[in-house]
């Protein structure tokens, strides 16, 4: 039988009702961390390039620990139970109903995150995307964006059903995913995983090696 390593974070679960957080909290409680983080001397940390965090729960109560964490892990690990989800869809349309913008006037990044988002969950299902598969086309279309390999023009957006249509550049084909002219290898999951040696910004071409 596994033993409390963290009892504290079994105080936690009396903070929600959402059995989802009650099953990630439970298990942090016994040193079982979500995927993609880990703890290391009294702090949940996360290496992921763009994501990181150290979180110090040492002396903190279990109220505190409940809204700062969940917040973290949403946030940065795009943990997120059935409920939350709902909340976000709640808050775009919130947003959308007052304004109907066009995606080039869609200027807060919280909000064009989620669109993103949505629309990569949506390829998921179509593609049936792994987990991992699915995390893998959020990041490089994130890169796309960030590093101008994708702009405006290249989404089709419909603003009065509030999601993306298409982003033109996506790659989903044979054993590539990925954006334009840098794509990764899908891998299937009985294989060895493929791990990122490099990201090479001048040829746009992301390295792997398995």
């Amino acid at each position: 039988m596994k033993s409390v390593l963290y009892p504290i974070f079994l105080e936690v679960c009396d903070y929600t009702t959402d059995s989802f957080w009650e099953f990630i909290f439970k298990d942090i409680a016994f040193g079982i961390c979500p995927y993609g983080a880990y703890i290391d001397n009294n702090a949940i940390c996360c290496k992921f390039k763009g994501k990181e965090f150290s979180y110090n729960f040492r002396d903190k109560s279990a109220q505190t620990i409940f809204k700062q964490l969940s917040n973290l892990l949403q946030t940065n690990l795009n943990i997120r139970s059935v409920s939350d989800i709902a909340k976000r869809k709640k808050y775009i349309h919130s947003y959308f109903e007052t304004l109907q913008p066009k995606w080039a006037e869609i200027k807060k990044k919280s909000i064009r995150y989620l669109l993103v988002e949505n629309y990569v969950l949506k390829l998921k299902n179509n593609y049936k995307l792994t987990h991992k598969q699915t995390k893998l086309l959020l990041s490089n279309i994130m890169i796309g964006f960030q590093f101008k390999l994708l702009s405006n023009q290249d989404v089709e957006y419909d603003y009065k059903h509030y999601e993306i249509v298409e982003i033109k550049g996506v790659v989903i084909k044979d054993r590539s995913i990925g954006v334009k002219s840098f794509c990764h290898t899908l891998f299937d999951e009985t294989e060895p995983v493929a791990t990122i040696e490099k990201i090479s910004l001048e040829g746009h071409w992301i390295k792997l090696k398995c």
